[in-house]
């Protein structure tokens, strides 16, 4: 993961598309959206989905444990997010009111 200030690329990017005659600056946007979604898979890996995990029922101890991990992913996710530019995320109120499926509601 790298980060840089992006003004300072910001003219690279603009002499670019001044010397080729044509906008650069969206394979710029995309090239980041795909290296972070690749960054995300590699942190959370191929395990199941929580969701998957919570309707094939669990014991009280082990929904706690899941929707415990689920959470401090979220909280992660939001964090990398903020760092790659996208605003600052935060929890929805469904994470305290018992919800099922609380990562649904993020802000």
């Amino acid at each position: 993961m790298v980060f840089f200030e992006s003004e300072t690329i910001d003219g690279v990017i603009s002499g670019i598309e001044k010397l080729i005659g044509r906008p650069v600056a969206h394979i710029v946007v995309e090239s980041r959206a795909r290296e972070t979604k690749r960054y995300m898979q590699r942190i959370l890996g191929e395990e199941r989905s929580f969701r998957e995990a919570l309707e094939e029922g669990c014991a009280p101890e082990e929904r706690e444990r899941i929707m415990a991990r689920a959470r401090a992913i979220s909280v992660s996710m939001m964090d990398i997010g903020k760092a790659y530019g996208y605003g600052e995320g935060r929890l929805g109120e469904t994470w305290d009111a018992g919800d099922p499926y609380p990562w649904r509601e993020e802000l």
